[in-house]
């Protein structure tokens, strides 16, 4: 990733971005917009780079998400951009540059791409990724609870969340945690699609990992300078990660937030109440939650799920599957066997 220097239709000289994309930390809720200019601290703005601003799509913790036209190859694209950049850190900008070049580099096809980054003459730094249209797994689990009809079956959503636990694997080998995986961050799409979104909070597992440099993300040099603290969402971070032990935060981490996600797609209620982020983050530090199927009686949760489950949200990490790739195989063979 670099800067050039490139002259517009007006022969105006700006610095681009190339070559990364990604969506900033915290939750992003995707509903539809309509046309309008996009107003940010640098007022009304129609345009970012080549793309044409057609309307809001959703806000996350460090970022506004914008549907947007791209004249050249004749397609919408969701863009992401930086809020308020002229009063933001150079911490908070190097986080959204690092995470925008890890996201780049996540090729799956349970990962949403970015095609590309660039910063505006008045400094709006944006990225630009794959729009998709569908809904969430939050909006699949609430209608469920609401008694809503609709068409995802218990195995059909234990089908996607296996290909998301692939996705989660698939990082972690390549030396990323997630770290804010919940309902919300998982979206379906109208055609079968199955991502996971928002990498915001995504961090480098430490140089330690054993697999070999090659193999690792490209991540740039001051990565790991960048000053860290507890990310997530509490309710589906891990224990260590609750304390912001980062020393521990490997990929039995990202499975306890798995575990977290699938506690709730079996009981549509959540593993842990608590009337604020505090709360929750005592609950979660205090051990286990009920079992599941004590949690939903009615629901006939089977044996083999409930215990695969409460393994993955096991206090100490070691009791955990060893990785979500070992997750994704006990459902898929729970899926065979039934």
């Amino acid at each position: 990733m670099g800067l050039k220097t490139e002259k517009d239709d007006r022969g105006r000289t700006g610095d681009t971005l190339v070559g990364v994309g990604s969506r900033g930390s915290g939750a992003t809720t995707m509903h539809d917009g309509t046309s309008e200019p996009v107003r940010e601290a640098t007022g009304p703005i129609t345009s970012l780079g080549r793309y044409g601003i057609i309307g809001p799509l959703g806000q996350g913790g460090m970022g506004k998400v914008y549907e947007a036209r791209d004249p050249e190859l004749r397609r919408n694209v969701a863009v992401k951009v930086l809020l308020h950049p002229r009063h933001v850190g150079p911490k908070v900008l190097a986080r959204f540059v690092v995470e925008a070049r890890i996201t780049s580099q996540l090729e799956h096809p349970n990962i949403i791409p970015v095609y590309d980054m660039g910063i505006t003459d008045d400094g709006m730094v944006y990225f630009v990724m794959r729009k998709v249209s569908g809904q969430s797994l939050r909006e699949v689990i609430d209608g469920q609870r609401d008694g809503e009809p609709d068409k995802w079956s218990l195995r059909r959503l234990l089908t996607a969340f296996a290909q998301i636990c692939n996705a989660v694997a698939y990082a972690n080998a390549r030396g990323i945690l997630h770290r804010d995986i919940k309902p919300e961050n998982i979206m379906f799409g109208r055609f079968g699609e199955v991502l996971l979104l928002d990498w915001g909070a995504s961090r480098l597992i430490g140089y330690e990992h054993d697999m070999p440099n090659e193999e690792k993300i490209d991540a740039i040099s001051d990565a790991h300078r960048i000053e860290q603290r507890t990310i997530g969402t509490p309710g589906y971070m891990s224990p260590e990660q609750a304390i912001g032990d980062l020393y521990k935060l490997d990929g039995r981490s990202d499975v306890w937030s798995l575990g977290a996600v699938l506690y709730e797609v079996l009981t549509l209620e959540p593993a842990y109440d608590g009337r604020d982020a505090y709360a929750l983050v005592v609950a979660t530090l205090d051990g286990p939650p009920i079992d599941p199927r004590d949690k939903a009686p009615k629901r006939g949760i089977p044996d083999e799920l409930s215990d695969i489950c409460q393994r993955c949200l096991a206090r100490d990490r070691h009791d955990r599957f060893h990785s979500a790739a070992d997750l994704a195989h006990a459902i898929e063979e729970f899926l065979e066997l039934t």
